[in-house]
């Protein structure tokens, strides 16, 4: 599943996101996020969700592994990823977005949420839709997170930034390994040469 939509957000990174950045039309995180969201809602059955509000299922199973459970998914609570993509009732991906065209971000924290997404994959679900009277979590509505679930790093940053440098990042904690479901899309900024590209891991 998530080859298809490795493909599908690459083709959008390096062509749709590249040309509105080169146009002037992405300035800031906000207007990066609303161009994917734009582009991939509702695209092949695809529900996107920003900065979703993150509202865990309840862990199940042996009390060692429901506290390491918990504890990831307080973390995520307190620091939800920047976009969430379903198919279905699937977690398909999840992205985290920086967007510091003229700087060196610090990657850290987002390959702390997508390292720690990553070890709840097949093991957990999410309530992502809210009753239109209370404003509170849809109990009907369970999100699980796919064991082929993609994790995305999508950055904009100077062209020696080591948040390009897909080494750099999935090295940044021991636990941070991603095989065959890390996708990293760059966009590499020096007045000479604006690159978008991607890895794939």
């Amino acid at each position: 599943m998530h080859d298809s939509l490795r493909y599908l957000l690459t083709e959008v990174w390096t062509q749709d996101i590249q040309d509105a950045y080169l146009q002037g039309d992405i300035i800031n995180a906000d207007t990066l996020r609303a161009r994917l969201y734009h582009k991939l809602h509702n695209l092949g059955e695809l529900e996107v969700w920003l900065r979703p509000r993150m509202v865990f299922q309840q862990p199940a199973g042996p009390v060692a592994d429901q506290l390491m459970v918990f504890e990831l998914q307080q973390w995520l609570v307190a620091h939800p990823p920047d976009v969430l993509i379903t198919r279905g009732q699937a977690v398909a991906a999840v992205l985290d977005v920086n967007f510091s065209p003229d700087d060196y971000p610090d990657f850290r924290r987002s390959a702390r949420k997508l390292s720690f997404a990553a070890r709840l994959r097949g093991s957990t679900g999410l309530y992502l839709a809210l009753e239109p009277g209370t404003g509170q979590p849809d109990q009907r509505y369970l999100f699980m997170l796919d064991p082929d679930m993609l994790c995305v790093y999508a950055v904009i940053a100077r062209h020696s930034s080591l948040g390009l440098d897909p080494a750099a990042f999935t090295q940044t904690l021991p636990e941070s390994v991603f095989p065959g479901s890390f996708l990293h899309l760059t966009g590499s900024i020096r007045p000479e040469n604006i690159t978008f590209g991607h890895f794939y891991q």
